[in-house]
């Protein structure tokens, strides 16, 4: 709950047995991980009418179960994506009795979804949010044979390939518009069942983040039961080292291979029509410090320019020169490197202001 002069006024839950009762309790104090503390309670067998309890929170058991819906054999190797309120968490798979645990939270809404090759997917939903005498200690779900493909991939982000959270990802059937959508937990994974005959729009779209989208194609011919799709997801504040920008010494033209770096860019700028960046332009140390930021300031505006001849609209761009400012090594002033170590300084990267843009921006291309 949120306190307001010491008195609870928002967001008041009720904990559940055995720290609630029908009783007065109250004076609960905790661990940082909300895993041992001590509270206070008239409630019965008590030593006399307050007394304290200390607690110790411990794993509360789901088995959960999967068999073919036929046979009633149990399946191993089916992996068990675990929805917690709505997005994914984990994904664990069963054993050879069929079956994997899972600790359950309380307060919390499940929906566990057994997936496995050659199989439909099938659900089954459980809640703790009510309290009952007699928990429920294991789940049952039963597949069918299927000849439908499953369609799993990863959402991550392109700046560092790392698994991206909170990603909403939407799967829309082409010919009915009927759409399924899953919201990304920890590992960043998704994943659908899709009839191999029909074909598909991804999407997948997050605060501060570019919308991806991307077709999935009929797989009649070659009838693969899994197909893999990896969604890269560009966001605001990303920093990105264009490969190949280097100038040579004092100059600030764009080089053949630069040319063909930036050109990457255009067709990133051109696949998100709504994306505004600064491109950052960086020199070595040799020089004064007063001519290298003036000399970064134009190489900056040589990318600036060129990606504006590429179509780019400029108000979709920034260009910054910082001089011999940020190093990526140790060859500042009077520290003796090799030629090839100071190119590494006289570099440019570009950083993503916005995703979404609004207005002129926006009709960009």
């Amino acid at each position: 709950a949120e306190l307001k002069d010491g008195i609870a006024y928002k967001g008041v839950q009720n904990l559940g047995a055995p720290i609630n009762s029908e009783k007065d309790d109250f004076g609960l104090i905790t661990d940082k991980d909300r895993g041992t503390g001590y509270f206070s309670s008239n409630r019965a067998k008590g030593v006399s009418d307050d007394n304290l309890y200390s607690f110790r929170r411990t794993c509360r058991p789901l088995d959960i179960l999967v068999y073919d819906a036929k046979t009633g054999a149990p399946i191993e190797g089916a992996d068990v994506r675990i929805v917690k309120n709505g997005s994914n968490q984990d994904i664990q798979q069963t054993g050879i009795d069929g079956s994997t645990k899972i600790c359950l939270e309380a307060q919390t809404d499940y929906d566990f979804k057994a997936i496995k090759e050659g199989y439909a997917t099938n659900n089954v939903l459980f809640s703790t949010m009510t309290q009952s005498s007699k928990p429920q200690m294991s789940v049952s779900i039963y597949l069918n044979k299927s000849e439908n493909t499953i369609l799993r991939g990863t959402v991550k982000r392109e700046v560092n390939q790392s698994p991206q959270e909170g990603v909403k990802v939407t799967l829309r059937d082409e010919k009915t518009g009927k759409e399924k959508t899953v919201v990304t937990g920890p590992d960043g994974g998704y994943e659908f069942e899709v009839d191999p005959n029909r074909n598909y729009a991804l999407r997948a779209e997050g605060d501060e983040l570019a919308t991806n989208e991307q077709p999935i194609n009929k797989n009649k011919k070659n009838k693969r039961k899994v197909v893999e799709s990896d969604l890269s997801m560009y966001g605001t504040g990303d920093v990105f080292t264009l490969d190949n920008i280097y100038y040579d010494l004092d100059k600030f033209f764009i080089r053949p291979e630069a040319a063909r770096e930036l050109d990457k860019v255009v067709a990133l700028m051109k696949k998100y029509p709504t994306m505004m960046i600064e491109l950052r332009s960086f020199t070595d140390s040799r020089a004064s410090d007063t001519y290298n930021l003036r000399l970064s300031e134009r190489r900056a505006r040589a990318a600036f320019d060129y990606l504006v001849r590429k179509g780019i609209t400029p108000s979709r761009l920034e260009a910054r020169g910082y001089g011999e400012s940020e190093l990526v090594n140790d060859c500042s002033n009077g520290i003796d490197c090799a030629e090839s170590d100071h190119r590494l300084n006289r570099r440019t990267e570009f950083k993503i202001l916005s995703v979404k843009g609004t207005g002129e921006e926006a009709i960009g291309k």
